[in-house]
């Protein structure tokens, strides 16, 4: 790294940031954690959907219907996120 780059503490939405002179740029995040950055996020989404399904029970049956479907899809990508996740670690390990 030359002198005049230097990484920050705080990290942006895609990981560290590099500071060349006066200009600011994101370091790209690797496989791995974009994939952990998206489960967190969907792990995040899906407790936000159960909350409010919680609270839509007995009502507004359309809405129900919708946090369901919402709840489904979130589930399904968060398990090809773990099954991509479960790859990489294969290839690291071989």
């Amino acid at each position: 790294m030359a002198d005049d780059e230097r990484t920050t503490p705080d990290r942006g939405e895609h990981g560290p940031t590099i500071d060349v002179g006066a200009v600011v740029s994101p370091r790209a995040l690797n496989q791995r954690q974009k994939l952990e950055q998206e489960k967190a996020e969907l792990l995040r989404e899906l407790t936000g959907y159960e909350e409010e399904l919680k609270i839509t029970l007995g009502k507004h049956k359309g809405r129900r219907q919708f946090l369901q479907w919402h709840i489904r899809r979130v589930k399904l990508r968060i398990a090809e996120v773990a099954q991509e996740l479960a790859g990489l670690e294969q290839d690291i390990g071989s």
